[in-house]
């Protein structure tokens, strides 16, 4: 997949997750609607942040001066890959103990989180990929 196309993907998502996190404001259990109006920025900006973070990491691959240079940061960035990717099964995991385990149903409506992470960490290796070859 290009990098249009993950760019596309990130901003039909970021809509989708738009709209759930506004249907969260009406179907929370939360009683306070400021809690509500947190959760729904909360669930937002950690779609577009962990998307970011991963996406920046991989314009750390500028041309080096030599090729250990070149490949001792992209070694760095396919360790942060590696890492989000666990870090991502686990948020999945603990994200759908919370919802069916807890019975914390609300939980559901941040389920897009993790695909933007996901998104940003498949555009990261698109990137260092065509970088190295």
């Amino acid at each position: 997949m290009r990098e249009e196309a993950i760019k596309k993907y990130y901003l039909g998502f970021g809509v989708l997750n738009l709209i759930l996190s506004l249907l969260s404001i009406l179907f929370s259990s939360e009683e306070s609607l400021i809690a509500r109006f947190q959760f729904m920025i909360l669930i937002n900006l950690l779609y577009h942040i962990l998307f970011g973070f991963f996406a920046f990491i991989s314009i750390m691959s500028l041309p080096f001066k030599n090729d250990f240079e070149k490949y001792a940061v992209t070694s760095i960035i396919w360790f942060f890959m590696i890492f989000g990717s666990i870090l991502l099964i686990v948020m999945c995991i603990l994200l759908l103990h919370n919802a069916f385990q807890i019975g914390e149903y609300d939980v559901c409506f941040g389920v897009i989180v993790p695909l933007g992470f996901f998104l940003g960490i498949y555009l990261s290796w698109v990137k260092v990929r065509k970088y190295l070859g």
